[in-house]
């Protein structure tokens, strides 16, 4: 028989120490994992891994940087970018929690509360996401009208920079985004203020030049009698522009008095790409 005095007293101490539950021990990693979910390196913060928990988390306040202030959504391939590495980190740091075991003796949940997490994940991602890219002045418009085809199509899509023109003017040929009864529209900028422009059997002028449009489409055949083939000269007033859409017979726009010249302080937002379309090939379309 083993004497039990010979026994280290460490291992002696351990035998009187009231041993957790392995219930409990799970639920402390499910709470950890949703937090983990939520706000990468915080359920490791919970469960007093702090380098990792510190770590995790420096990596995900980076990627909000990312959308503000250095505003990377202004290209596709950025949004992409911080979308995908917003989820890895989140599955990464919602399994590092899941795996681990807070003491040898006890027991990991199990890995398949990862799939049940994942909801979770992305819900959460929404939630913060969302509130951040329109923070950093970004918004994600839905098109319901074909005015702008072939530029954009009806049901389009479209992520546009609000902040773009808070310093700058609309220029001639500008796409911009004006929003009237409610609506998002997205026309072209035609002619801007002290600019003449007229229309001539579908050919525009502006101070007496005739615009290369190659974008225009035209889905009727002429009407001499509609005022949108031929209309004007108007010279655009201060601090008004002339908008027009490419779909030309399709358009409602400042050829026709019911919408008339727009003004400048209207203009919400400039299109930078599409993020939704029903042609899978137009999605990362840029519009600059």
């Amino acid at each position: 028989m083993t004497d039990p005095a010979a026994e280290p007293i460490s291992a002696r101490l351990k035998e009187m120490e009231p041993s957790r539950p392995a219930s409990a021990n799970n639920n402390k990693q499910l709470w950890a994992a949703v937090l983990s979910a939520i706000v990468p390196g915080a359920g490791q913060l919970a469960m007093a891994r702090r380098r990792k928990g510190v770590l995790l988390m420096s990596v995900f306040l980076a990627l909000i940087a990312c959308v503000w202030p250095l505003r990377l959504p202004r290209f596709y391939p950025g949004l992409i970018l911080i979308i995908l590495a917003w989820m890895g980190l989140a599955i990464y740091a919602t399994w590092a929690v899941l795996i681990s075991r807070p003491s040898p003796m006890s027991s990991r949940p199990s890995k398949l509360w990862l799939l049940g997490l994942a909801p979770l994940i992305l819900a959460a991602m929404i939630l913060l996401f969302n509130p951040i890219f329109r923070a950093a002045g970004f918004r994600n418009v839905y098109l319901r009208a074909a005015s702008m085809e072939p530029t954009v199509f009806a049901e389009d899509h479209l992520v546009i920079d609000r902040t773009y023109y808070r310093d700058r003017a609309p220029a001639t040929d500008d796409l911009v985004v004006v929003i009237q009864k409610g609506n998002w529209i997205l026309k072209r900028v035609i002619a801007v203020s002290g600019d003449t422009v007229e229309g001539i059997d579908r050919q525009i002028k502006v101070n007496c030049k005739i615009l290369d449009e190659p974008f225009v489409q035209h889905s009727q055949p002429p009407h001499p009698f509609s005022g949108a083939d031929t209309f004007g000269p108007v010279t655009v007033p201060a601090g008004k522009l002339f908008l027009m859409g490419d779909n030309r017979e399709e358009s409602m726009d400042s050829r026709f008095p019911e919408f008339g010249l727009i003004d400048v302080k209207d203009v919400v937002g400039k299109p930078l790409y599409i993020i939704r379309s029903r042609t899978r090939q137009r999605v990362g379309k840029s519009l600059n």
